[in-house]
């Protein structure tokens, strides 16, 4: 028990560096997506040096970004520093030429390293592959130098604290391991260790407890248990010889304490196994919590349907309860999937009919907009240059907001306009609902707050509308006032290229 909890923490250690290290070359995916797409649509000209800028500028965890046409770099930034990589054929060296073909065949970021970086320090090297008109045309590619990952990791450069050993090995193409990041002599695939796989640089993170206590605290459980036993011993020698009363009283008070003592364990052997699946759940829950819902909906539905005849009023009432949990708990994990999506942009630019764009968002809440026989008004709206999908969730999110927080036996009446400015639209969307107090204002954009949970919901709407606006350079705010209803206004650039600075 001693050593597989110690297992455990090695395990849950291992799992929070891959966590701590795919969460910052997630920044590296964004970054080098957003230069593939401009090389890919002739879009980059001569603002190289300026879509770096802004892009390092969002991104803490890269040192530098450059262009390779062909094999050969053609463009780093920042230069400084970095002027022997200008001209430089990864294709010369046989590792580099290995590394290049695995990230052309997987289509995607791949990261290379570490490797000594030809203009000094060590570091890795991220490529993501660029085709132009159906051809091979070069890559854009991440520069992430040791201290910025170690720093990034949140571990000592020696790759050793006074708890854990740490290693991170490549996996060569050919499944052999070589090139280990941190320099030390410990030996770490024996003892207590774990291993996790980073697949977008086919790593493995090593992660090993420097001194296991499990021996230790074993011995002295052990000698504490040979102890106990002989005080046991002598304990029940001495009741042996008591009056029949009494023994009968200690037996029945021994057998009292065996049985709460059996209770705490389970407790305290629950409350851990509650506490690990809490802790892995944040991890797991964008994933694999829908199948198992999907699953447990389904089976739901076949004994209702099934049994429909058997099962009284409570057990349907019970069956429909867990269905409705199901389903509120999808909802929840769709809208944290939608929210981490957030800023990923596949749409062009395109010409964007907003007054169609409010008739789709009446098409698909018309069953609400019936039921609560709410009014639509709509006031001034133009044909922008926008994308199209994220236009149209931002309108879908305030309307589905303005009615299901409408007033009880009033129908709701929404109006939708926008007003001109020189750089940008500003569109609005009132209601005559509940409103909103002023100290609420702020809080209703933070993730999972409810003004009134009564409502419904999950609290994310309004988070996701606020990202949703921000990342494409826009505003979003509210006037209300309690009891009489509510506007939320956001604003959109007028743009000919993309400019969001979170892409």
């Amino acid at each position: 028990m001693e050593k597989a909890a110690e297992l455990h923490i090695t395990e849950r250690e291992a799992i929070f560096l891959k966590g701590q290290l795919e969460g910052s070359l997630n920044h590296s995916i964004t970054a080098t997506k957003v230069l593939a797409y401009l090389v890919e649509k002739d879009l980059l000209s001569d603002n190289f040096d300026s879509i770096c800028k802004n892009l390092l500028s969002q991104n803490p965890f890269i040192d530098a970004l450059q262009l390779v046409k062909g094999d050969t770099i053609i463009n780093t930034y920042p230069l400084a520093g970095n002027e022997a990589t200008i001209g430089y054929n990864v294709g010369n060296n046989s590792a580099h030429r290995e590394e290049v073909e695995q990230a052309k065949l997987r289509g995607e970021l791949y990261f290379e390293g570490p490797i000594n970086l030809i203009q000094g320090g060590k570091g890795i090297v991220g490529r993501v592959p660029i085709s132009r008109d159906g051809v091979f045309w070069g890559f854009s590619a991440v520069i992430i130098r040791h201290e910025t990952l170690i720093r990034a990791l949140n571990i000592d450069p020696t790759g050793m604290n006074d708890q854990f050993v740490y290693q991170l090995i490549k996996i060569n193409t050919d499944g052999k391991e070589s090139n280990p990041y941190f320099q030390h002599d410990q030996t770490i695939d024996s003892g207590i260790y774990s291993e996790v796989t980073v697949p977008i640089g086919n790593w493995i993170i090593l992660v090993k407890m420097k001194q296991p206590q499990y021996w230790v605290n074993a011995v002295t459980f052990s000698l504490l248990g040979i102890l106990l036993s002989a005080l046991l011993g002598v304990f029940s020698w001495f009741l042996a010889v008591q009056p029949m009363r009494l023994r009968a009283l200690v037996a029945m008070k021994t057998k009292d304490l065996k049985t709460a003592n059996r209770t705490l364990q389970k407790k305290a052997k629950e409350l851990e196994f509650s506490n690990s699946e809490l802790e892995q759940f944040a991890y797991v829950a964008s994933h694999d919590l829908q199948e198992p819902l999907r699953m447990i909906t389904g089976f739901l539905n076949q004994l209702e349907k099934k049994y429909l005849n058997q099962l009284d009023e409570k057990a349907l009432k019970y069956i429909h309860f867990a269905k409705d949990g199901a389903i509120r708990m999808k909802h929840i994990i769709l809208d944290l999937l939608e929210f981490s999506r957030v800023g990923i942009l596949e749409d062009a630019l395109e010409q964007v009919d907003t007054r169609q764009m409010v008739n789709e968002v009446c098409m698909l809440e018309k069953r609400n907009i019936e039921g609560k026989n709410a009014k639509i008004n709509i006031h001034n709206l133009p044909v922008i240059e926008f994308y199209q999908v994220p236009f149209l969730r931002i309108l879908r999110n305030l309307v589905g907001n303005a009615l299901r927080y409408n007033k009880p036996d009033t129908s709701p009446i929404i109006t939708i306009s926008s007003t001109t400015h020189d750089d940008y639209w500003e569109f609005s969307v009132s209601d005559n609902g509940l409103g909103i107090s002023e100290e609420h204002f702020d809080k209703i954009f933070v993730l999972f707050h409810q003004v009134d949970p009564g409502h419904g919901g999950s609290g994310m709407g309004l988070a996701i509308t606020k990202k949703l606006v921000e990342n494409l350079g826009g505003e979003i705010w509210v006037e209300a006032e309690l009891g009489v209803g509510s506007t939320f206004y956001f604003t959109i650039p007028k743009m000919r290229t993309p400019t969001n600075k979170n892409l």
